[in-house]
């Protein structure tokens, strides 16, 4: 309780803050706005096409959606979580978006599942930010829209509730009223809300859920990383083929004349240890299975397929075509900003380039709704178009292999320019590389015949570079701007420029860190219960697990010219913390 004694903080047992305040004038105790987020690793975020909030997964099995809200008669702006799209019984681990208010899901399960903004968050996101239906809505039709989402009791599907479904709502007054005993719970819990301002702990839970519309299978083991194309039409998937457990050693053995790693496995209650035998490292394969067939379920796992990158239509939501080439998980992947390239990293210490082929094509603004295309004659030249080839496949245009790779650990994480004239990739040995066509300068994948090198020298950053991303804006000597994230969890920005020499290191340039942000100016909100609110560190505490940059120019929530000057970073942690910068790009 507060000195003065009129408020009342508590801490629940998920990590959740509930503040209460006495209304002196009547005598009641309100509920309040208070700060929530992730209580475990934060692993992946997606920034809405327009730029205008977040949304994120973690460990805790939960997704949540994080916007700028500004209070009346207050200039300041902080940033809350207004929805809980997503409350799972598995740990999420990836999501991207589709549409303004569409995303995919993964979690530690084999199915993808696709979620749709319901009626009621549409209105309240557009009481809160200020802004008119008819601009989140477009040209869809408000009325279509389920009111809300619930889940059912032992479920882990959101079922939409639709205003009928309210209106049938009948609540029993007397027990002699139940007809049987599934009569005493209510099939939806869901109550419309009208919001001002951030909901409590307990609309969150239970009034801010998003329907589920779709899953998707086709993946044999748990899901790992998504993406999607900048006009939001391919949906790309990959898992991770092997699933660590239990507690092991290893030796080695001879099975059949082959020498192979042996790890007994420890499950989780079992007193006596599971001999596990493979002919891959430890760490990247642990199976609980008898002997008998320990090596035949050793030569499936290890087949490329199983590690395939599956691509699934936005529209039908049907399986496009299966991606094999790596033989370990696929650790990230990043469409070309025009559209026709995918780009994947992989464990395997290599990546991977695929190029859409050729087909039916229209042009798309690339913050258009996907239904509003119409075909068009190539060679138009529309300005900021991006190219969507219906039904389309893709096929390897370029890769890297144990004899070709730089990266000599793990590649976690790749992005593309806004130009698409190039790509980087981070990985565990400490190097950053940019890579392109060097000689012609042209966008990865337009020049037939010509190989994709190394276009940087190797940027060693000093530790693990867990996660990357490259600013969709040049700075104002035209240079590209690179946010590093590395498992100490600090935060790197450097500046890189094309260098016909390579061999100086003279093409990067750092311009700044967490902690050491000067001379530019910078703001940083912390959605966390984890975090100490006056601690003065800007770092993440634990690896940073994902960077992602503002689509637009600006920061959220703040309007007028001289926003073009600032570009905002978002990042994820393991510390359970995702931290928002602001950054003067026209400062560096």
């Amino acid at each position: 309780m507060s000195p003065d004694g009129c408020m009342i903080l508590a801490h629940a047992f998920h990590g959740a803050l509930h503040l209460w305040h006495c209304d002196s004038n009547q005598g009641e105790w309100r509920p309040s706005v208070v700060i929530s987020g992730h209580f475990n690793a934060v692993q992946d975020l997606s920034w809405d096409p327009e730029g205008e909030f977040i949304i994120t997964v973690g460990s805790d099995q939960t997704t949540r959606l994080l916007t700028p809200w500004t209070r009346k008669g207050c200039s300041e702006i902080t940033w809350h979580e207004i929805s809980r799209p997503q409350i799972h019984g598995y740990d999420m681990q990836c999501l991207t978006m589709v549409g303004r208010f569409q995303f995919v899901s993964g979690a530690d399960e084999k199915v993808l599942r696709v979620f749709k903004a319901p009626r009621n968050f549409v209105e309240n996101f557009a009481n809160i930010s200020s802004t008119s239906l008819e601009k989140l809505l477009g040209c869809n039709d408000i009325a279509d829209l389920p009111e809300g989402a619930s889940t059912p009791a032992l479920g882990l599907s959101n079922k939409a509730v639709f205003q009928g479904d309210l209106a049938s709502q009948s609540p029993q007054q007397d027990s002699k009223d139940f007809n049987s005993l599934s009569d005493q719970y209510k099939e939806s819990y869901f109550q419309p809300l009208k919001l001002t301002e951030p909901p409590t702990e307990d609309d969150l839970l239970q009034n801010t859920l998003w329907p589920e519309v779709q899953k998707l299978y086709g993946h044999g083991f748990e899901m790992f990383c998504l993406a999607s194309d900048s006009a939001k039409t391919v949906v790309a998937s990959a898992c991770k083929p092997y699933v660590p457990s239990g507690r092991y050693d290893t030796h080695s053995e001879t099975v059949e004349g082959r020498s192979l790693v042996c790890v007994p496995v420890w499950p989780p209650g079992s007193a006596k240890p599971t001999l596990i035998a493979h002919k891959a490292l430890p760490n990247e394969s642990t199976f609980c299975m008898s002997p008998a067939i320990v090596h035949a379920r050793a030569e499936i796992a290890s087949k490329p397929e199983h590690a395939a990158i599956l691509l699934w239509s936005a529209a039908s939501w049907k399986q496009l075509q299966s991606l094999p080439c790596h033989s370990l998980t696929v650790t990230q992947m990043a469409f070309s900003p025009n559209g026709r390239l995918l780009l994947a990293v992989s464990r395997d210490r290599t990546w991977s380039l695929w190029r859409r082929g050729n087909g039916a094509s229209v042009f798309l603004s690339p913050f258009s709704d996907v239904s509003e295309a119409s075909p068009a004659a190539e060679g138009r030249g529309m300005p900021q178009s991006v190219l969507v080839e219906a039904e389309a496949s893709f096929s390897l245009h370029a890769n890297t292999s144990k004899e070709t790779a730089v990266h000599t650990r793990i590649i976690w994480s790749c992005d593309w320019s806004s130009d698409s004239k190039y790509f980087a990739t981070s990985s565990r040995d400490k190097k950053i590389i940019i890579w392109g066509h060097r000689d012609s300068g042209v966008s990865v994948g337009e020049c037939e015949g010509e190989r994709v090198t190394p276009c940087s020298s190797v940027l060693d950053v000093g530790d693990s570079a867990t996660a990357v991303s490259i600013c969709p804006y040049l700075c104002s000597d035209q240079s590209y701007l690179l946010a590093v994230g590395l498992e100490n969890g600090k935060i790197v920005l450097y500046k890189w420029r094309p260098s016909e020499d390579l061999s100086s290191g003279s093409d990067w340039s750092r311009c700044g860190e967490t902690d050491a942000w000067y001379p530019f100016s910078y703001f940083l909100q912390m959605v966390s219960l984890k975090t100490s609110l006056y601690s003065s560190s800007e770092s993440h505490t634990l690896t940073v697990k994902r960077l992602r940059w503002r689509p637009r120019p600006g920061r959220a929530g703040h309007s007028g010219k001289e926003e073009r000057a600032w570009v905002q970073l978002a990042s994820a942690g393991a510390d359970h913390v995702v931290k928002i910068f602001n950054i003067k790009i026209s400062a560096l």
